[in-house]
């Protein structure tokens, strides 16, 4: 075959430059054609392009949501097709202003909350206090993680949720910003306390000491209202059991009082969103559901 001349059965053979394989030597399998030459691949930025309008709609969402819903935050944008996030100062009963950022981080819309509280990084006996603490705390958690940044000492709580097509509801928002702001705002005491304890004390005791605590004195429906939220009870339910489940307890619950009258050592279900985590079976607190659902808590 000459060299101006082209094999049809070799695939390999750039088409700018035919013949150039023999005359040079080299086999055309290797051969690739120059960069001025070589076909361009706009995929990558049809991507990148999608994510970002993806990111704007998904934020301009959650924007319509907290003006609708009487908050009060800053809209911060370094560049006009840059990264957006909200900020806001959120209290409640323990918080006071804690700093709220929601972004949308790789396809899922973030709720952090950075700067909770300082741990003394060069303290190796708190920060192992409270790494311990904050594991045995998560294992807790529905939702979301608090975590320590060895770098600066702060302890952050993050809560994600994953969009799919930019589609977000009211209720789906709803959910996730007041679970994240109650679970903060529940958890403030028990943290405080942990990197203030001494080493004596076990992490895992300083957290259930002060979530107990708080439990005692309180009434069986204020400590339904505290566990089950309002908007949150059946989301809460369907985390911790399961539909299923949580409908199984009921009708058995249903059933045990048939069998042995109100309060016979039923499992007390403490209000929609308890999902059967606090159950007394009477023994000392004589199966009132009261303060003996209290001390069994998980």
């Amino acid at each position: 075959m000459r060299g101006g001349e082209r094999d049809p059965n070799d695939a390999d053979q750039c088409r700018h430059c035919e013949g150039r394989g023999e005359q040079t030597g080299r086999p055309r399998a290797l051969h690739m054609p120059p960069p001025s030459h070589r076909p361009i691949n706009r995929s990558s930025n049809r991507q990148a392009l999608s994510g970002a309008q993806l990111e704007r709609a998904v934020m301009s969402r959650v924007r319509t949501f907290f003006r609708t819903d009487g908050w009060r935050f800053r809209w911060i944008e370094n560049e006009p097709d840059g990264p957006v996030q909200l900020c806001m100062g959120v209290s409640g009963r323990t918080m006071e202003n804690q700093q709220l950022a929601v972004s949308f981080e790789h396809g899922s819309l973030v709720l952090n909350f950075p700067q909770i509280l300082f741990v003394d990084r060069n303290s190796d006996a708190q920060v192992s206090r409270v790494c311990k603490g904050l594991m045995h705390l998560n294992r807790r958690l529905l939702l979301g993680s608090f975590g320590l940044d060895l770098r600066d000492g702060e302890v952050s709580f993050r809560l994600s949720q994953v969009v799919h097509d930019g589609e977000l509801t009211d209720n789906q928002l709803s959910q996730m910003v007041y679970m994240g702001v109650r679970t903060v705002d529940e958890q403030m005491n028990s943290l405080m306390q942990l990197a203030d304890s001494s080493d004596a004390v076990e992490p895992r005791d300083v957290i259930d000491g002060v979530q107990l605590e708080a439990l005692e004195g309180s009434s069986e429906s204020e400590i339904e209202e505290r566990i089950a939220g309002t908007d949150l009870g059946v989301l809460v339910r369907a985390c911790v059991e399961g539909e299923e489940e949580a409908m199984a307890l009921k009708n058995a619950n249903a059933e045990r009082e048939r069998r042995d009258g109100p309060g016979g050592g039923r499992d007390h279900e403490g209000g929609p969103g308890a999902g059967g985590r606090w159950r007394d079976h009477g023994g000392d607190a004589g199966g009132d559901g009261g303060s003996g659902g209290a001390a069994a808590a998980s």
